[in-house]
This record gives structure tokens, C-alpha cells and sequence, in this order.
């Protein structure tokens, strides 16, 4: 009596989008957000003659980090309410509230071209971050912010 070989390739169906996998937890990314951002904002206030574009560099990616952050903070939420704690989801949205409004603010700065108003939003965002345990960089010379205005732009 011969028997079929089981090939269970057959019997899957063709997937045209693979999964997205996250390397980093949630919290990871939003830490490693968080610490790029005070690497920026300490570099802004200890330079006190900022080129122009390097002024906007900082601004474009504090306004992209920002964004990540949100989108981060919107995951971690929608996992939480999927299991049905929309109590913990709700108490984290409001911890993290601080994020769309600064980035609302930033983005019509930068816009607007007005860095006076971009600055004192920096201001709040180091006060916010301050209160935060951050890790100084393992690379005193990194400048995560190269090339962020253009990011920006291109993102529109």
C-alpha cells in the first residue's frame, strides 16, 4: 500500500506580505527614542552658535523622533486594549500625551520658520526628558540628527 509523501507547503497558502516583526520591545524603542532626543537637545543648548541648517537638522529630527514615539506609544496601547485593559491603555495615552501636542508645536515652528518658538519648545521637551533616567550615549560624537531636515521635507 503506498502512501503520499505529506508536503505541508502544499496545503499552506500563498502569502503575498510577511509578518513585521519588532526586534525591540516597545519600551527598548521608546527609550533609544528618548536618549537620541537628549542627545540632540543637550547638543543645541551647549552650542550657542548653531548653524542654520544644523538648527533645522535638530528641529526636523526632534519632530520625526516624535512621530516614532507616538507610533510606539499607539502599539503598546492597541496591545493592551486587543487583551482588554483599556484601563492601563487609557493611563498609558495620558502619560504620553505630552507627545503629539509637541510635535503639533514643533512642526508649525519649523514650518514657519520661527526656531525662537522651536527653542522654547526644546525647552519644555528637555524639561520633560529631564525628569526621565536616560543613559548618556556609548558614542560621545554620534549625530543622530544628520540629514533630518530632508526626512522631513521628503515626509512633507
Amino acid at each position: 500500500m503506498a502512501t503520499a509523501a505529506y508536503n505541508a507547503a502544499a496545503t499552506r497558502r500563498a502569502s503575498r506580505v510577511g509578518r513585521i516583526v519588532h526586534m525591540e520591545s516597545g519600551a527598548t524603542r521608546r527609550r533609544r527614542i528618548l536618549t537620541g532626543m537628549s542627545v540632540a537637545l543637550r547638543a543645541a543648548a551647549q552650542s550657542s552658535g548653531l548653524e542654520t541648517g544644523e538648527e533645522r537638522d535638530i528641529v526636523a529630527f526632534l519632530i520625526l523622533s516624535l512621530a516614532e514615539l507616538q507610533v510606539s506609544v499607539e502599539e503598546t496601547a492597541t496591545a493592551w486594549e486587543r487583551r482588554e485593559y483599556w484601563l492601563k491603555a487609557d493611563r498609558f495615552r495620558a502619560e504620553w500625551s505630552w507627545v503629539p501636542r509637541s510635535r503639533q508645536r514643533l512642526d508649525a515652528s519649523l514650518r514657519a520658520q520661527d526656531m525662537a518658538g522651536a527653542g522654547a519648545c526644546g525647552m519644555e521637551l528637555a524639561k520633560i526628558l529631564s525628569d526621565r533616567r536616560l543613559r548618556p550615549p556609548r558614542r560621545a560624537a554620534e549625530t543622530p540628527w544628520r540629514g533630518a531636515w530632508d526626512a522631513w521635507v521628503r515626509q512633507g
